[in-house]
């Protein structure tokens, strides 16, 4: 591996880290900011006239401030800073991908940016008014007008230049680095502006706690920290816009290498048996799903907590399913890779991740609800109780979104029948697709999981010792119960020769199409198998997983499958 190898591959994943923490300080700085503003003076709030909440000398004017003023810092915090930086971020987070879906994100969060401004403008103006003074009197109100006007001349040639071209190629290439010069210099400019902003909200009638740093929840502190973080973000995100060598490049399908058809041809293999089975299977399982997730919803159920979330992870799942087994199924039968179909591949990739982190994080939840209802009620009561239990599940959604919209998707690729960040059209890049983000999750929220479920078994087993008799024992929660709250028994006596059947056929199609995958890479990747030619001795290491896969597959079916070997019920359930 050369140098210049070497240090491509270092360079990428310092982008990596860089994107993440900016991300981080982004999420941190709103926060930061939302509670500042919200806790200082009179808070967030919609302009009111004075004639309304009485009439106040100077000083109290100068204690509470004009209401709307911290609504007014919120929103452009939010919209010249957040927004705006991160639709800056659109190009290079998704670098290699769809052109259009990094434009259609770009122009979204500089609308979402422009409505924010213009209703933060619309409220200072308000609260001007109401309270008796003058507009546009100081530096910082003039230099606020022209970043708007700037913003929006910019954001209207950006439209139609590049979102809807008017003009031929050439002259949008050469008009491309003025765009970029004025965007990068419309961000820094918003930095100072908020920077001035909070010089006036932090000085205009200052309380008298700042002197001595006695404010009430350390408010000046976290005034302070807010400029910090928005300065800290500002730097994060030019350092990811402005090096060359992390601009997006054009993608294969841009440059039209190949027709859809060829690249099916050259890098995708088609599959039609595999295609139908996996749509019509994900179809059957989604079906499946109903009458549990009716079940759950009744009311005696829904009202528990526990249920709240089982029938939300249900729902991801069934989307899941629904949204990618068809879509996955339809392109194996077309023998499709990501140049094929780009914009279909990258947003099912997208969807896909996003609801498999999203189900990852809810079911850590899961464990923990049913942990803390173990162990401490109170705990349980504070996270869950009532409408909790909906907040708790919004940090889900907001979870799984920035997966979403901020991580690297999964691609198709019919040879290898499985989805991967490397789209496998460069040969020697793969460094530059890993998503760190996605690892994190698979390792650290999935390892939670399984450990809590570890401590949650462990708690309920030293519960139940402490049963003393069989009335008690009777009485008592078991595992299933406990983890599942009881449903009818006469529902679950009817299902379980079908829940059965499904798993035992899980269990085949899993081996089945373990050993399948197996061929098909052995077919298609490594040559050395033909002579069994290949360095330590890989073809036969292979050969004896497949082998034991198998038997181990065939032993457990031998073990679940004989009538009388099947589980009876204990006394106790009896009575």
């Amino acid at each position: 591996m050369s140098s210049d190898s070497r240090r491509d591959r270092s360079s990428w994943n310092h982008f990596d880290i860089v994107l993440s923490i900016t991300h981080f300080v982004g999420f941190v700085t709103i926060c930061l900011n939302g509670y500042f503003f919200n806790t200082f003076k009179n808070g967030l709030g919609w302009p009111i006239p004075l004639n309304t909440t009485g009439t106040m000398d100077g000083n109290t004017m100068g204690i509470i401030g004009k209401k709307g003023d911290q609504l007014h810092a919120f929103l452009m915090v939010l919209a010249f800073i957040y927004f705006q930086g991160e639709a800056l971020l659109a190009y290079r987070a998704y670098r290699y991908d769809a052109k259009m879906i990094s434009k259609l994100l770009h122009t979204a969060l500089h609308c979402t940016a422009i409505g924010l401004a213009i209703t933060a403008l619309v409220v200072i103006i308000m609260s001007t008014n109401y309270t008796g003074y003058n507009n546009f009197t100081s530096v910082h109100s003039w230099i606020g007008v022209c970043l708007i006007a700037a913003y929006l001349v910019q954001f209207s040639f950006g439209f139609i230049t590049y979102l809807c071209p008017c003009s031929p190629g050439s002259h949008r290439a050469r008009l491309m680095p003025v765009h970029r010069a004025v965007g990068v210099s419309c961000f820094v400019v918003a930095c100072v502006q908020c920077c001035l902003g909070f010089g006036n909200v932090l000085l205009e009638g200052q309380p008298a706690c700042f002197g001595d740093l006695s404010c009430k929840n350390r408010i000046e502190y976290v005034g302070a920290f807010c400029v910090l973080s928005i300065i800290l973000y500002t730097l994060l995100v030019l350092a990811l816009i402005i090096p060359k060598p992390w601009r997006r490049e054009k993608t294969p399908d841009e440059l039209n290498f190949y027709s859809p058809e060829e690249w099916s041809k050259r890098l995708g293999i088609t599959r039609p048996i595999h295609g139908i089975a996996e749509g019509v299977f994900g179809i059957l399982i989604a079906i499946a799903y109903i009458p549990m997730i009716n079940l759950m919803l009744e009311k005696d159920h829904y009202k528990m907590s526990c249920y709240k979330i089982m029938i939300f992870l249900a729902i991801v799942d069934v989307l899941s399913i629904v949204l990618i087994c068809p879509i996955e199924g339809w392109l194996a039968y077309h023998g499709a890779v990501y140049c094929t179909y780009p914009n279909l591949i990258f947003l099912s990739g997208m969807s896909a991740q996003s609801l498999w982190c999203c189900s990852c994080v809810t079911a850590l939840i899961l464990v923990t609800n049913r942990l803390f209802d173990l162990l401490s009620s109170k705990a349980s009561s504070f996270l869950f109780d009532g409408k909790r239990t909906y907040i708790v599940i919004f940090l889900a959604i907001c979870y799984g979104l920035y997966f979403f919209f901020f991580t690297r998707p999964v691609l198709f690729n019919s040879k290898f029948h499985s989805w991967q960040y490397d789209p496998m059209i460069y040969e020697g890049r793969s460094s530059e697709y890993t998503n760190v983000a996605t690892i994190y999750n698979n390792v650290l929220v999935v390892f939670a999981t399984c450990l809590m479920y570890v401590v949650f078994c462990i708690a309920l087993g030293s519960k139940l010792k402490t049963v003393s008799g069989p009335s008690e024992s009777r009485n008592a929660l078991s595992f299933g119960t406990f983890l599942f709250p009881r449903v009818p028994e006469s529902f679950r006596a009817r299902l379980m020769s079908v829940h059965r059947a499904v798993g035992i056929s899980c269990m085949i199609i899993s081996c089945v199409q373990y050993c399948l995958g197996y061929q098909q890479m052995i077919h298609n990747k490594l040559e050395c198998f033909k002579d069994l030619s290949c360095k330590n001795r890989t073809e036969y290491i292979g050969a004896i997983a497949m082998l034991f896969t198998i038997l181990y597959t065939l032993l457990i079916l031998a073990v679940v499958t004989p009538k009388p070997w099947r589980r009876e019920k204990t006394v106790d359930e009896l009575k």
